[in-house]
C-alpha cells in the first residue's frame, strides 16, 4: 500500500459487492478481487458511457492497481497515474505526483475514485482534475464520520464540501450504497470543456 507522500494521497479504499463484466484483466491482487463487484464501480461505468460515449482518451488518477479503466472498452487510449508502481495491462502507467503532472493535452475523461478524502489540499487536487479533462467523474465516501477511517483526512464529505472543492455544480450526482457505506459519485464538466464552450460563444 502506498504511503502518504507529504500533502498527497494514501490510496486505501474500503470493501463490499454489484457485478462488473468479465472483460477486466485478471488480477492476483486481493485488493481488486475483494472490490470488483462493488456497485459504485458499475455506476461509474454507466455514467462514463452516458456522458462520454465518444471519448478517445481517459486518465484514471490514483487507481491503486484496480483495472476499472479497462472496462471502458470504447475508449482507445487509457492512462493511469499513481504514487506507487502497480502496472495495469492495457493502460499507459505513470508513477508520480498528480499535483505535478502536466498532461500534454486534455483527456476526454478523467476518473478519480476514492482519492480526494486522502488528500490534504483537496481543493487544489480537485482543480487539477478539472484542468486535466473535458469530463470528470469523482467518487468520495459520503458522510462517513470523522475518524471512521484512519487514512482519511477530509471526512465527513458531502455534496456541499465537494462543490466547494470544485467550484461548480454537478452535471449529475448519485449516492451509491455498498454494504453499510455510501459513496457520492459526481459528474463534472472539465475546464477544457468550459473553455471550448466559451470559445464557441465568442465566435
Amino acid at each position: 500500500m502506498c504511503r502518504i507522500l507529504d500533502r498527497l494521497v494514501q490510496l486505501i479504499r474500503p470493501q463490499s459487492g454489484g457485478p462488473l463484466s468479465k472483460t477486466s484483466p485478471k488480477s492476483d491482487d486481493h485488493y481488486w478481487q475483494s472490490r470488483r463487484k462493488m456497485r459504485y464501480y458499475a455506476e461509474v461505468l454507466r455514467l462514463a458511457r452516458k456522458y462520454a460515449p465518444a471519448a478517445k482518451s481517459v486518465l484514471d488518477v490514483g487507481p491503486n492497481g484496480t483495472p476499472l479503466v479497462c472496462e471502458l472498452d470504447w475508449i482507445a487510449s487509457k492512462t493511469v497515474i499513481d504514487l506507487c508502481d502497480k502496472p495495469i495491462p492495457g493502460a499507459t502507467c505513470l508513477v508520480g505526483d498528480f499535483l505535478e503532472y502536466k498532461p500534454p493535452e486534455p483527456f476526454d475523461l478523467v476518473l478519480c475514485l476514492q482519492v480526494l478524502e486522502h488528500v490534504g489540499p483537496a481543493r487544489e487536487f480537485a482543480q487539477r482534475l478539472l484542468a486535466a479533462g473535458r469530463l470528470v467523474i469523482v467518487s468520495v465516501p459520503y458522510r462517513w464520520p470523522a475518524g471512521s477511517c484512519k487514512h482519511h483526512v477530509q471526512d465527513p464529505v458531502d455534496e456541499d464540501k465537494l462543490r466547494g472543492w470544485t467550484d461548480q455544480a454537478f452535471l449529475e450526482h448519485r449516492i451509491i450504497r455498498d454494504g453499510a457505506r455510501d459513496r457520492l459519485i459526481a459528474v463534472l464538466a472539465g475546464k477544457a470543456a468550459a473553455r471550448a464552450e466559451s470559445q464557441r460563444g465568442a465566435a
